[in-house]
């Protein structure tokens, strides 16, 4: 994922990843996430950039929604990044 605009957090397997405009996001295939914007006045925008067509045709595509906790995940623990 890239982040176009705006600021939120990203929740990984559990764990929270707090984003801002240029971040860039890794996921790997076979990890459960969700975004949201962490902003209640102003817009995120993510776009998504992914290797589907190459899983697909692989058979190694898979998807399935979370369907404990109204579809979202118990934050465990948040990732900060070293600052400089």
């Amino acid at each position: 994922y890239y982040a176009a605009e705006g600021e939120g957090v990203t929740v990984v397997d559990g764990q929270a990843f707090e984003w801002g405009k240029g971040c860039i996001l890794a996921m790997p295939s076979w990890a459960l996430h969700e975004h949201a914007n962490s902003s209640s006045s102003g817009d995120a925008i993510l776009f998504s950039l992914h290797d589907t067509p190459v899983l697909r045709k692989t058979d190694l595509y898979h998807e399935e929604p979370l369907a404990d906790n109204g579809g979202h995940q118990q934050v465990t623990s948040t990732f900060s990044p070293a600052h400089a």
